[in-house]
């Protein structure tokens, strides 16, 4: 400030000479310095008015203000600096005591961490070890947290469960592999045989060690029918399973249908890794099967083919006739004297003519021709692969002839009996399978009312048959 005092009284002096000039510079400072600039302000406008002594005190009193302000202002600064210090000091003593203070939190943490990270891996080893020396791996690990450790801990105790799941799954399977009635046959990729299951040997009749080691198609060495191993291995290779029926011999002998699939386990790359043979014994099934068609489809008392049998075996020759054009002979017997027998000497000897009669037609039928029951004391044959209308004769001649021979009955009774034949002709009198039997009915009505043990020819019956006869017919 005393500076710029003295600034400013240094640019009015230079300005003007005169003391007006000076009081605007002198209104400006403060009222302790006026005795000062008026003692200049004389001095150099030349109007010295005072001595020595009053100059001395003036200039000593300034000297002292200026000493004052110098004091005032070094000591400002000396406070300015100390207040400075402290605040450095403050700072530093902060900083030391939060950097102190981190590290003890730092330090503590980083201990805390370790002795837990120390402990788990402790109870880690611990578990581990326990998993070792019980040889149980089925153990989980008891970590909590979720720090990576926790984490580690966690997806060992998965693949853990995983692998519980797995051995369960196996275990199923292996208890399975055991106890299933079908006889399973495992093989490696080079299609040896190193695993069967018990039902395996029960069936088959070998011991485990008779089978291991050999080829997968050990046993298609025992069957009866052996199967071309080479259509086999076609099959599995590009269908991956063959399945089918073959007969078998066990070593004691004893035979056996067996119905056999085999199939293959493939990796992801699609190559075979084993080959599987399942098969079981079908033999006790087959034969019920075979009784349930042979009682739908067969007369139970004489073993011959039924109504349902006879009407598919004639669709089927009609079929057949449609691309390779044949004959047939449709032969309608009904037997003379039948119903009188079996209401005087009963049922059981009825059923006994039936059965002689049964096995007197077909003795005297070819193999390809067919005799069925349709029910009652009434029969059709089929006569198939004939040459000219004389033969279908010859053959009506020679049942008409054994069927007119004695017959000895239950107790020794002797009967006789005789046959009406009605026959009609494919394609020549129809096409159609009901059509060819009614004619071939109405042809046996004719016959049996000319006088019995004849045949007759449908197309030998007038076909317009007298209105006597017809209702007679339909009666």
């Amino acid at each position: 400030m005393v500076n710029t005092h003295l600034k400013r009284l240094n640019d009015d002096i230079v300005m003007s000479q005169h003391d007006a000039i000076l009081y605007p510079a002198n209104n400006m400072l403060d009222n302790s310095h006026q005795e000062a600039l008026k003692a200049i302000a004389y001095f150099i406008a030349d109007r010295i008015d005072r001595n020595s002594l009053d100059w001395w005190h003036i200039a000593t009193h300034r000297i002292n203000l200026i000493q004052a302000v110098s004091q005032d202002v070094k000591e400002d600064l000396f406070q300015r600096a100390a207040l400075q210090m402290q605040k450095v000091q403050g700072d530093l003593w902060s900083y030391l005591i939060l950097t102190i203070g981190v590290f003890m939190i730092s330090f503590l943490l980083g201990t805390l961490l370790v002795r837990r990270l120390a402990t788990e891996l402790k109870n880690i080893a611990s578990d581990m070890k326990k998993m070792s020396v019980e040889a149980r791996f089925d153990h989980l690990l008891n970590v909590s947290g979720k720090d990576e450790l926790a984490l580690m801990a966690t997806s060992f105790n998965t693949l853990i469960k995983e692998r519980q799941k797995s051995t369960e799954t196996l275990q199923l399977a292996a208890e399975v592999f055991a106890n299933i009635s079908d006889a399973i046959i495992i093989a490696n990729s080079d299609k040896i045989i190193t695993m069967v299951n018990p039902a395996c040997t029960r069936l088959t009749g070998y011991d485990e060690r008779d089978i291991l080691g050999n080829n997968f198609l050990y046993l298609n060495t025992h069957a009866l029918g052996k199967v071309d191993e080479q259509s086999i291995w076609n099959s599995v290779m590009h269908g991956a399973h063959w399945h089918g029926e073959v007969w078998f011999e066990r070593p004691d002998g004893k035979k056996y249908l067996a119905w056999i699939n085999i199939s293959t386990v493939l990796d992801q790359q699609g190559k075979v890794m084993h080959y599987i043979g399942a098969f079981r014994d079908i033999t006790d099934r087959k034969e019920y099967e075979e009784t349930i068609w042979r009682q739908a489809n067969f007369d139970s008392l004489t073993d011959l083919p039924n109504r349902k049998m006879c009407l598919e075996l004639l669709a089927k020759d009609i079929q057949a006739a449609a691309h390779k054009p044949v004959q047939l002979a449709i032969l309608f017997i009904d037997l003379d004297g039948f119903k009188l027998i079996n209401d005087t000497l009963g049922h059981d000897a009825g059923d006994h003519l039936l059965k002689i009669v049964s096995r007197r037609l077909k003795h005297c039928l070819r193999e390809s021709d067919i005799v069925s029951r349709l029910g009652g004391d009434e029969f059709i044959i089929r006569l198939k692969h004939f040459n000219t209308i004389e033969d279908v004769i010859f053959v009506s001649k020679k049942i008409l002839h054994i069927l007119s021979e004695p017959l000895f009955l239950v107790e020794k009774h002797k009967a006789s009996i005789s046959g009406s034949i009605g026959i009609s002709m494919f394609p020549t009198d129809g096409t159609e399978i009901e059509t060819l039997i009614k004619y071939a009915d109405i042809a046996m009505y004719h016959s049996k009312n000319l006088g019995r043990n004849k045949f007759l020819f449908y197309s030998d019956v007038d076909n317009q048959p007298s209105a006597t006869l017809l209702t007679e017919f339909q009666s």
